[in-house]
């Protein structure tokens, strides 16, 4: 978006936030599995209606209500899909991978051994 059309930067910047948030907040609820889980689809589902919604809106903003209906037709469903698709193949592989090599999301000390623990 900066090089091609930065007029898209604060849009892009607001909607991925959003959507990396609902994301996160739905997935997170399954970082002990390695599986594709019903939170892991309702995360994506959440997120993928947040970039519809909001780049919709914006876009409606910049160019009105036509443009943005055909841009939403043209680029972001196919866009969103293709990411959905992506996201929920690769992600629980992701999420396995990061256990084997021992990552844990800032906060989450819930498999650290009792001697790591931190102090209260």
């Amino acid at each position: 978006d900066m090089i091609l059309a930065p007029i898209y930067v604060p849009i892009t910047f607001v909607v991925k936030g959003f959507e990396g948030m609902a994301v996160g907040y739905f997935c997170s609820k399954t970082l002990k599995t390695t599986r594709l889980s019903k939170w892991d689809i309702t995360g994506v589902l959440v997120g993928s209606v947040i970039m519809l919604v909001g780049y919709l809106l914006g876009e409606i903003l910049l160019w009105g209500f036509e443009f943005a209906l055909a841009e939403l037709i043209a680029v972001n469903l196919a866009q969103v899909t293709a990411g959905a698709i992506v996201a929920l193949l690769v992600g629980p592989t992701i999420r396995s991978y990061l256990r084997t090599i021992n990552y844990r999301p800032s906060g989450d000390s819930s498999e650290l051994p009792s001697e790591e623990l931190p102090s209260k």
